[in-house]
């Protein structure tokens, strides 16, 4: 009876001091992934948004910038998101045909947090004739009523035919100092950022025979926050 007693108490034993290395392994891992964030967090490796919860698509609720992923034997580890992690696609007009001399489109608003701004226009339509033309500029307000060109596309010509144009907007690159009445050269930028942004346009009717048109849509990229 002893004999057994004992031997039970030294199974019970055994299993206790099991369990409590089993539990020691697993605090020792809970402290190194502790400390690794640690690490990352004193790098700088974060941005102001929030991701949302573990076993998302960006692994887990950290900072952007940081990623938290599950090693699957109870530990976890801490590295450093590579690219932009928060980009947003937008319409900025839909496509439609535009015969007015010169008018601009609704603007659109929710992209101030971005850094980077790419721009499509895609041009669907220009038939009529090569004497016809279409300006097209891309425009953002700092001040909420004053509108500024920033992009300026390749002028359209009138029996140009489809064709689509790409262009880049960064606001992390430096942007000379300018006079708001200055004209913006056709193909060129101004990296000027805001929230809201606008489609503008001049068409000329070469012939003056009021069969000016073009079918074009715009849409953006944006990236980096």
């Amino acid at each position: 009876m002893l004999a057994r007693e004992a031997d039970g108490g030294g199974r019970k034993g055994l299993c206790r001091r099991f369990f409590f290395l089993g539990f020691a392994v697993r605090m020792k891992k809970l402290f190194a992934s502790v400390a690794a964030l640690a690490v990352a967090l004193a790098a700088g490796l974060y941005a102001a948004d929030t991701v949302t919860h573990v076993g998302d698509a960006n692994n887990g609720n950290l900072p952007v910038g940081l990623r938290l992923a599950d090693n699957g034997d109870s530990s976890y580890s801490v590295a450093a998101l590579t690219g932009n992690q928060s980009t947003q696609n937008k319409t900025i007009e839909a496509s439609v045909a535009h015969t007015s001399l010169a008018a601009n489109s609704t603007a659109v608003s929710g992209l101030g947090k971005y850094s980077v701004l790419q721009f499509q226009l895609d041009v669907t339509a220009a038939a009529t004739e090569a004497q016809d033309t279409g300006d097209v500029f891309i425009q953002t307000t700092i001040d909420g009523s004053n509108w500024l060109d920033v992009v300026h596309f390749t002028q359209l010509l009138g029996n140009g035919g489809a064709k689509r144009f790409i262009a880049k907007v960064n606001g992390t690159e430096p942007q000379t100092m300018y006079e708001t009445g200055t004209a913006l050269a056709a193909g060129s930028v101004r990296n000027i950022l805001g929230d809201q942004y606008r489609v503008r346009w001049a068409l000329v009717d070469g012939n003056a025979n009021a069969n000016q048109s073009f079918t074009w849509s715009v849409k953006a990229n944006a990236s980096g926050n």
